[in-house]
């Protein structure tokens, strides 16, 4: 199921806003999950963040930064929840890096390829 993600300002620190609670209550409830704080800050987090895949420990970092803070493992536990129920994609680099790694972006896109830099790590 395509996720529609809406335009608008990147607001300072992340900072969760209305809008954006509203969105993702929307979201989970129409996939059967229920909008909780820790499903609700991951899909704000990659709505809003500048890169658009990152890793968990990014997206722990970013998480940390806002007021509304979770536990670390129940938000960890709530991303791959929504990985799992296919709201966030989840993409896994093997190659050319001694381990695997995986990185998250919000389900918003039909299928694609990704191309990862072995040297800086960026993935596109």
């Amino acid at each position: 199921m395509p996720i529609p993600r809406r335009p608008g300002p990147e607001t300072s620190a992340y900072a969760v806003v209305e809008e954006d609670r509203i969105w993702a209550t929307e979201l989970l409830r129409k996939s059967g999950l229920s909008p909780t704080p820790a499903n609700q800050l991951v899909l704000h987090i990659l709505r809003r963040c500048p890169p658009r895949h990152l890793t968990v420990d990014r997206l722990c970092a970013v998480m940390l930064t806002l007021q509304e803070k979770v536990p670390v493992s129940t938000f960890r536990s709530a991303l791959y929840q929504l990985a799992d129920a296919g709201l966030v994609g989840r993409v896994k680099i093997e190659r050319g890096i001694p381990r695997a790694r995986h990185y998250y972006e919000l389900a918003d896109h039909p299928p694609h390829f990704h191309f990862f830099c072995t040297q800086c790590h960026a993935l596109e």
